[in-house]
C-alpha cells in the first residue's frame, strides 16, 4: 500500500527519492518499477570515484567534482535485472566504467508530463563533508529537494493574501447615509462587518453583511438613516482563512455647510489610502484626481457622485512619492481642489 500511495503522491506531481536500500525497496515491488520494467539487483561492485557522469545538464546531475559509487551502506550501485529495460524516461546519472558501464550509481526517472512526478535513486547510505566526493553526493541529494513540484490545489504558498478594498465611499443627503464598497478577489472574502462610532473611537456593528458567490471583482452597499449630528464608519473585513483587516474610517457630518464647497482630507498626511469628503448640489459623475506641484496627474479615477456630503477613500498609488500633491474633484457643475501630503 505504501508504493501505492508513493505512485498516486507522483501522480499528483510531486517528486520522491529513495536511498540506499530503499531503492531495491521500492523499485522491485511488484507495484513499484519507477524505472525499469522487471527491476534491479544490488552489486555493489568497488567502482570508487572511476565512474562515468552522464547527462551532466539535468539539474539532479549538476555538481563540479567527484563521487564515490561504494562509499557505504547496503545498496551502493546496482544492475538492471536480466531482461529489464529503462521506463519512465529513466535517465543514469553514475554509471562504472569498462565492465561496469552496465552498473549505476545515481538514476533518475520521469513518471509525468508537466512539473513532478521525478524519481531520483542515489546509492550509498550516507554523505557528510568529510571530502569532496561525499560533498557530491551531498549535492545531488539537495538537487533533488530543490526540484519543481504541482502544488496541490487545497494547498497555499504561504499566508493567504487579505481581502483587498478598491474602493470604500458613501453619501450623506437628507439624513440617509449611503455607504459603497469594492473589493478585488472577492472569492477570498468571508464576510464584511460595517461598523460605526459617534466619536471615532469605539466601535460597534452596525451591519453584517455576508460575500456573493461571485469570483474577481463585486460592490456592496448599505443604507441606514443618521440620527446624530456627526458619525464615523469603518468595515472589518474577514477572509476565509479568518484573517481580519480594517478600512479607512469615513466621516459624515449633518451640519456640513454646503456653501463652502471644499474638499475635507480626513488623514493628512495620508499613506497607502486617502480619505476625503465633499459637498455636491446635485447627482453627477466625478472625476478624481491627485496631481502633483507641476501639473502632472499621478492619478485618476471615475465615480458617482451624490448630491449632499460625498464621503470617499481611494487606493494612492504605489509609485506615489513622498510630497505634497492636490486633490481635485471634478463633475458636470462642481470643481473643488485640496491639498495634501503623501507621508
Amino acid at each position: 500500500s505504501t508504493v501505492v500511495n508513493i505512485k498516486r503522491f507522483l501522480q499528483t506531481g510531486r517528486n520522491f527519492l529513495a536511498q540506499c536500500h530503499a531503492i531495491t525497496t521500492y523499485e522491485n515491488n511488484v507495484n513499484g518499477k519507477f524505472q525499469t520494467t522487471n527491476g534491479i539487483i544490488e552489486v555493489n561492485n568497488n567502482l570508487g570515484t572511476s565512474v562515468t557522469v552522464t547527462n551532466p545538464d539535468l539539474a539532479f546531475y549538476q555538481y563540479d567534482g567527484v563521487y564515490h559509487a561504494n562509499d557505504g551502506g547496503s545498496v551502493k550501485n546496482w544492475r538492471y535485472i536480466s531482461g529489464s529495460t529503462n521506463l519512465n524516461n529513466s535517465y543514469t546519472k553514475i554509471k562504472g566504467n569498462g565492465v561496469d558501464t552496465i552498473t549505476f550509481g545515481a538514476t533518475m526517472s520521469k513518471t509525468g508530463t508537466g512539473l513532478g512526478g521525478m524519481v531520483f535513486y542515489i546509492g550509498n547510505h550516507s554523505f557528510d563533508v568529510s571530502n569532496e566526493q561525499n560533498i557530491s553526493g551531498m549535492r545531488m541529494y539537495m538537487n533533488a529537494f530543490l526540484m519543481p513540484t504541482q502544488l496541490p490545489g487545497n494547498c497555499f504558498r504561504g499566508a493567504p493574501l487579505p481581502v483587498r478594498l478598491t474602493s470604500f465611499q458613501g453619501n450623506l443627503n437628507n439624513k440617509k447615509v449611503n455607504l459603497e464598497w469594492a473589493v478585488a478577489e472577492n472569492e477570498i472574502a468571508e464576510k464584511f462587518e460595517l461598523e460605526k462610532s459617534i466619536d471615532g473611537i469605539d466601535f460597534h456593528t452596525a451591519a453584517l453583511v455576508f460575500t456573493s458567490e461571485k469570483t474577481g471583482t463585486e460592490k456592496y452597499q448599505y443604507a441606514e438613516s443618521m440620527n446624530t449630528e456627526k458619525i464615523f464608519y469603518r468595515l472589518r473585513m474577514t477572509d476565509k482563512s479568518g484573517r481580519v483587516t480594517y478600512s479607512m474610517i469615513l466621516v459624515f457630518q449633518t451640519k456640513y455647510a454646503l456653501a463652502e464647497s471644499k474638499i475635507s482630507i480626513l488623514n493628512n498626511p495620508a499613506t497607502e489610502r486617502l480619505s476625503f469628503s465633499f459637498p455636491l448640489n446635485n447627482n453627477q459623475m466625478i472625476d478624481i484626481k491627485v496631481i502633483d506641484l507641476l501639473g502632472r496627474v499621478q492619478m485618476k479615477q471615475t465615480t458617482n457622485g451624490s448630491q449632499g456630503i460625498n464621503n470617499i477613500s481611494i487606493q494612492l498609488p504605489a509609485a506615489l512619492q513622498t510630497g505634497m500633491y492636490i486633490l481635485e474633484v471634478t463633475g458636470s457643475t462642481d470643481r473643488l481642489t485640496s491639498k495634501f501630503v503623501k507621508k
